[in-house]
């Protein structure tokens, strides 16, 4: 195996097919995570996935490793009650709610099926990898790629810029200040999908979860009858100020299938643009309390991709 492809952990298709159940914002804490393990509970025996992956945003409140763990205890225990795969990313409120990501990365990553890694030091965030489906031959029909869209975009200027460079009065895509998929992390896609196809001599299809939208999304909406969109946009989509080239890579490699983000309490749409599926998921856990449902993936032999609602 070339040793570049950063991976230690492989997921295999059911048969034919491999389900990935994708659930947004839970914002689960003390109060609400026996609610969200019994909704998350009826939600899996609807929809039966193969893998369920947490789309950032997950909890809130907890302040140290031992609260976080509590909280993940009640809310996974549906999910490891039934031997399930399941992987997470961080959302742009996780460590703003509670720790920092990497120091809650351990607790992710002690609970049992965790195939969530902590990624490469050299590429900015914390949980950038990926998570190969392999077919019954045994070799990958679909890379999946979890990605780290950070926090407030106040991180990117302490990393790369001023105020005035990242944050102007008239941004493109509304005031919403947020930071994003950056161009390391495009880069390690990109270098990525090249090792996996020297490995394999072909191109593996592709898939990106991520939680804050990258710029591109907003296109889907906005050209609704050229892009096929199916759903619905009900607010602005908050997506990431400083473009971070993940569209463009994705598109100049050819391997990518989909794109998702997660961060909308209620857009819920997607579209074909640049012969990539990309949208966006709303949330799980609404303000009211209420819980919404998932977004289900269900990949074939070919690495195709499919997308449906999955509601509660």
């Amino acid at each position: 195996m070339n040793q570049f492809v950063p991976y230690n952990k492989t997921l295999r298709m059911r048969g034919k097919t491999c389900r990935i159940l994708t659930v947004g914002t839970l914002y689960a804490d003390a109060a609400n995570r026996g609610r969200i393990a019994d909704a998350l509970s009826v939600l899996l025996d609807k929809t039966s996935p193969d893998l369920v992956f947490l789309c950032g945003d997950i909890t809130r409140g907890a302040g140290t490793q031992d609260e976080l763990r509590r909280t993940l205890d009640v809310i996974l225990a549906p999910v490891i009650g039934r031997d399930l795969p399941w992987a997470h990313v961080f959302g742009d409120m996780d460590c703003v709610n509670g720790l920092p990501n990497e120091e809650a990365m351990e607790v992710y990553r002690s609970f049992p099926n965790c195939m969530s890694e902590a990624g490469e030091k050299s590429v900015d965030g914390c949980g950038n990898y990926i998570l190969p489906v392999l077919g019954e031959d045994g070799e990958p029909v679909l890379c999946l790629y979890g990605l780290d869209s950070h926090s407030a975009v106040q991180g990117y200027e302490a990393d790369y810029g001023s105020p005035t460079r990242a944050r102007l009065s008239n941004p493109l895509y509304g005031k919403y200040y947020l930071d994003g998929i950056r161009f390391n992390q495009s880069m390690f896609y990109w270098r990525t999908s090249i090792a996996m196809e020297r490995e394999y001599g072909r191109k593996i299809p592709a898939m990106f979860l991520f939680h804050t939208p990258v710029p591109e999304m907003t296109y889907i909406p906005m050209n609704q009858t050229q892009t096929n969109m199916e759903g619905y946009q009900w607010e602005t989509v908050r997506c990431q100020v400083v473009a971070g080239g993940l569209f463009t890579a994705a598109v100049e490699r050819g391997d990518v299938r989909a794109m998702f983000a997660g961060h909308s309490e209620r857009n819920d749409f997607h579209g074909i643009y640049g012969r990539i599926l990309m949208g966006q998921m709303r949330d799980f856990t609404l303000p009211d309390g209420s819980f919404t449902g998932g977004t289900l993936f269900e990949i074939d032999a070919d690495g195709n991709v499919g997308v449906s609602h999955a509601a509660i």
